[in-house]
């Protein structure tokens, strides 16, 4: 069992490393920089040139790829060019948040597809099962922003019975949170429960 997570490990570290590079250059590739997007509508050459020099950015990308790596290998991320707060404290302030976000997905795609799943399964090639396969092949179909966009424009603004945006600790108002997480939720577990539903239904009907 250890030797089989060290060897993943130990596989997962090229990957990553690889992606860093593609990640890397890919963004700059990308017409434009950062500098023009911070000067913005304030663009001047001069300028620019002076913050190109000053976050390094005038230097080779091999370059500018050994020193990020240096320093991310560091525990040092950098300093956002938006908002001048250290990136590994943006991290660590909005992780929580990404967690609970995660794991609310998570359950509410499990405990709908696994029931669903398996009446599927039960009933199968009744209207039943045609229904839930249909549910099924819209969570896979249609993408999470957009279903996240449509649970915004009917529950918040046309039924008004969750908030729209925002956040609100667990540890201060359950309820409030609970109100606040409950779309974005079922928004991005719709494609990880449909894939789970079908999975249930295949699985239920080979026992059966």
């Amino acid at each position: 069992m250890w030797k089989y997570i060290l060897k993943r490990i130990l596989i997962a570290i090229p990957v990553l490393f690889g992606i860093s590079i593609i990640a890397f250059f890919l963004v700059r590739v990308v017409p434009g920089d950062t500098v023009t997007a911070m000067l913005g509508t304030n663009y001047n050459p001069a300028q620019a040139e002076i913050l190109r020099a000053k976050y390094g950015l005038d230097q080779p990308l091999v370059v500018q790829y050994i020193k990020w790596i240096g320093n991310v290998l560091k525990g040092d991320f950098g300093q956002s060019f938006f908002t001048n707060q250290p990136v590994f404290e943006s991290i660590v302030e909005r992780l929580p948040v990404t967690l609970e976000l995660m794991g609310m997905s998570l359950f509410y795609s499990l405990f709908i597809a696994i029931p669903l799943g398996t009446i599927a399964s039960v009933k199968r090639n009744t209207s039943v099962d045609y229904g839930a396969s249909f549910l099924g092949l819209l969570g896979v179909s249609v993408p999470n922003f957009w279903l996240g966009t449509l649970f915004i424009l009917l529950f918040s603004l046309k039924l008004g019975w969750f908030p729209s945006g925002g956040f609100v600790s667990l540890f201060e108002a359950p309820i409030q949170n609970l109100r606040h997480m409950i779309m974005p939720s079922i928004a991005l577990g719709a494609s990880v429960g449909a894939v789970v539903m079908r999975m249930t239904r295949s699985s239920m009907l080979e026992v059966l």
